[in-house]
């Protein structure tokens, strides 16, 4: 399920990105922030998707954790990159509400800059993918501790037990 979320969101900004680069160039008027207007909409939806994973991420095996934190993170370096012109202070759509005939609503748009949210979201998956990883960690070097040593001889006569080895290899693999 994550994978596909995150797939998902994935195909949003790569669409907010080609957006940027063939669709706003052909909008003439500058009010008009179609990239910051794209961004609010695809951001909401985002985060509507993707909150209840960071807000009740023990339903999250650690791998998933580490997605989710990277890909928000991924997120907000792209929006770095794409949302970085100046803001207006609200965007006016009086116009385009005239020729829909709708009522006008001025929405506060986004600030430049990357999504606080999901920032808050990638720092504290991480923070629960390194406590798991941790507690985990330390479970292992428990079992290894309380485990009968056994003790050999190497090649020189010297006496070694593995369980040094064996705590090393962990550190390894989790590095």
């Amino acid at each position: 399920r994550v994978s596909a979320l995150v797939g998902a969101a994935t195909k949003l900004v790569v669409d907010l990105d080609l957006a940027r680069k063939h669709a706003a160039p052909c909008v003439p008027d500058a009010k008009w922030q179609l990239v910051r207007v794209l961004r609010a909409a695809y951001e909401a939806h985002l985060e509507r998707q993707l909150s209840p994973l960071w807000s009740s991420s023990q339903a999250l095996d650690v791998a998933d954790l580490i997605q989710v934190a990277e890909w928000l993170e991924y997120y907000n370096a792209v929006i770095a990159r794409v949302d970085h012109e100046p803001s207006l202070e609200e965007y006016d759509d009086d116009e385009a509400c005239r020729l829909l005939e709708c009522e006008p609503r001025k929405p506060k748009l986004l600030d430049v800059g990357v999504s606080a949210s999901f920032r808050r979201g990638a720092e504290r998956l991480m923070q629960l993918y390194l406590d798991r990883i941790a507690r985990q960690v330390e479970s292992w070097f428990s079992a290894i501790r309380d485990r009968e040593a056994t003790m050999r001889k190497d090649a020189h006569g010297k006496w070694f037990t593995t369980r040094p080895e064996d705590m090393f290899q962990i550190i390894g693999t989790q590095i």
